[in-house]
Order: structure tokens, then sequence, then C-alpha cells
């Protein structure tokens, strides 16, 4: 009788044991996409954006030189990283709406987040999608078939329509 006591301890305790294993390996998925972005670069971010949106097309080439050395200043922050951070917050989001009525002010703006999927696709895109859609509030189906075409204006787009 002991020694059914005794495994039928040892089972629940591995059963309790592999259940919470199991719920913090899930709440390890959930929490791996972090937005790492340093107050000075989101500064920059912020600016950088809010600047395109609320600035006139025209007046924009006046400020050229000096949103090409705010963009130099963004050069460590990674394309999803970026776009992360800009999908936290709603002010963002509207200036990137607002600056999506332009085409001109839009392909200066997503040039080099473009790029940066391109070759964050060559590495860990695909693997980060899944924590990625879930953080910017996207269908990760769609991000990933968006990503695979290599239409990743259409991928920045639809974190637009989905926010």
């Amino acid at each position: 009788m002991k020694k059914i006591i005794m495994c039928l301890c040892i089972l629940f305790n591995t059963i309790g044991f592999a259940e919470k294993a199991e719920s913090q390996e899930i709440n390890q998925v959930e929490e791996l996409f972090t937005v790492t972005v340093k107050p000075e670069e989101a500064s920059v971010i912020e600016e950088l954006v809010t600047t395109m949106s609320e600035t006139a097309l025209f007046s924009l080439l006046f400020k050229k030189g000096y949103l090409r050395n705010l963009a130099k200043k963004l050069r460590p922050v990674s394309s999803t990283q970026f776009l992360a951070y800009v999908f936290e917050r709603p002010y963002l989001i509207a200036h990137m709406k607002n600056i999506l009525k332009s085409s001109t002010k839009w392909e200066s703006l997503t040039r080099s987040t473009v790029r940066g999927l391109k070759r964050e696709e060559k590495t860990t895109l695909y693997d980060d999608i899944p924590r990625f859609a879930k953080h910017t509030r996207s269908n990760p189906d769609t991000l990933a078939s968006l990503a695979r075409a290599g239409d990743f204006n259409g991928f920045i787009v639809h974190l637009l329509e989905q926010n």
C-alpha cells in the first residue's frame, strides 16, 4: 500500500511539475518578442515619424538633411523593433496612417524599413513573425505570406490596417 501511495505521489508531482513547466514555456513564448529600443532611439523614432506626418511635402525638402541625420541614428535598430515600437503607440500609428496618404512621404519613410525587413528575412524574421504579429495585433499568416512574396510594403500596410 505504501508503494502504491508513493507511486501516486510521484506521479502527481510529476504531472504537476509538467503542467507548471508547460505553463512557463507558454509564458516564455509570449514574452520572447520584446521591444529593445533605447530611450534615445525612441525619441528619434518619434521625431522622425511625427515630422514626416506633420510637415507639408514641400517643406520636407528643407528638412531633408535633418531627417537623414535622424535616420542614421536608427541604424542599430532593426526594422521589426522600429515597427514594434511604432505599433505600441496609437499616436504614432495615426501619424503612419497620415504618412501613407502621400506616396512620396511613404516611400521616403519606409525605404530603409523595407531594406531592413529583407535583411531580417534571411535571418530571424520568420521565427519572429508569430510573436511580432501578436505584439502588433496583426495576422501572422498574412505577415508570413507577404514576407514570402517579398511584399514588405504590404507587410507594413497590413500592420496599419490591423491597428
